[in-house]
């Protein structure tokens, strides 16, 4: 994979799902058995299969090679944050911006004044 392939934005569901995968008993939940599946694919998958896998599960490949290449901590990062978000009232899932869910409004919410067009 080359730094010119955009990586797209890892769901919330989609992280929980692969921490499940990878055996997190806190984060992780089951993803059920096409999820784990595709999953195991994703492992065993030379180069050239993979790039096949990501045309149609961006998130699914970009999230499991990056807690392989990064480790688990990348992928409770983005459960951890949203947790967080919501024991303090912000729901970043509010704004349909793909990538940036929520932070207008959550930013506003902390009283950060963001300048939109």
């Amino acid at each position: 994979m080359t730094d010119s392939i955009a990586r797209p934005t890892i769901s919330l569901e989609v992280a929980r799902h692969t921490l499940g995968f990878l055996g997190d008993p806190n984060y992780g939940l089951d993803g059920g058995f096409f999820f784990n599946q595709l999953m195991r694919l994703i492992d065993a998958g030379d180069a050239v299969n993979r790039e096949k896998l990501r045309n149609e599960f961006p998130q699914e490949v970009h999230a499991l090679l990056s807690a392989r290449r990064l480790g688990v901590e990348f992928l409770r990062a983005i459960v951890k944050a949203d947790l967080d978000g919501r024991e303090r009232g912000l729901d970043f899932a509010a704004v349909d911006v793909p990538g940036f869910e929520g932070t207008v409004d959550a930013l506003g919410e902390l009283g950060v004044k963001v300048a939109t067009s």
